[in-house]
């Protein structure tokens, strides 16, 4: 398979992965439930088994089960800061930040692997 395709197939999983807004964070790669009250779940890397919220990039890495360099990567950074003017992880901590907006980011990485260009 062609690193083109590894990555599209990441970024869709990935995507479908935090399609639900319920299963996206922000200011860590994942969380995961805690009795100790942090709200939305204690800070954990985006490849552990108990995570059941990922950032943009830690979705990525979960679906892809590294911890850094996920295929997907350079192309999500890309359509961040083509289309915000920041790296996916600036854009998808900031509290103005919304679901969708980082959903948009993953459509525009899969549109320009699948050949569509810039949407």
């Amino acid at each position: 398979m062609a690193g083109g395709d590894v990555a599209l197939e990441a970024l869709r999983a990935a995507r479908a992965l935090i399609g639900d807004p319920a299963r996206w964070c922000r200011s860590a790669p994942a969380r995961k439930p805690t009795t100790r009250g942090a709200p939305g779940g204690e800070p954990c890397h985006a490849t552990d088994p108990a995570a059941t919220r990922w950032c943009a990039a830690g979705a990525l890495c979960h679906v892809t089960g590294r911890r850094r360099a996920a295929p997907g990567f350079a192309e999500l950074d890309h359509a961040a800061r083509t289309l915000f003017g920041e790296a996916i992880g600036r854009v998808n901590d900031r509290r103005e930040t919304t679901h969708a907006m980082i959903l948009r980011c993953f459509d525009e990485a899969i549109a320009r692997l699948e050949g569509h260009g810039p949407r």
